[in-house]
């Protein structure tokens, strides 16, 4: 995979560039296994204020998708009933809080 679409791949997984970078530089991989263990290992070295603005970079499940990766995520939530979308809304709020 081309270095351009590799980061844009990884950015829409984990919008922080350092964990992308990380994770780009140790290509190649020899399999998916190898590719999430260094992911994880690169997850594991941010500091929390980093993985805040790395999730920061996604909209919150049942917020307007800002992509077409979100859309695929929350495709289930389009279709969700108002109690749903409630209930998603009252536990966004409690987990920011």
């Amino acid at each position: 995979m081309p270095e351009t679409a590799a980061v844009a791949a990884l950015l829409a997984c984990c919008s922080w560039r350092v964990w992308a970078r990380s994770v780009l530089a140790r290509r190649p991989y020899a399999d998916i296994d190898a590719v999430l263990d260094t992911a994880d290992a690169a997850l594991a070295q941010l500091a929390m204020d980093e993985i805040d603005r790395a999730l920061d970079g996604h909209p919150r499940i049942g917020d307007r998708p800002d992509s077409a990766t979100s859309a695929r995520e929350q495709a289930a939530v389009a279709i969700a009933g108002d109690a749903v979308r409630v209930a998603l809304a009252a536990g966004n709020r409690a987990y920011e809080a």
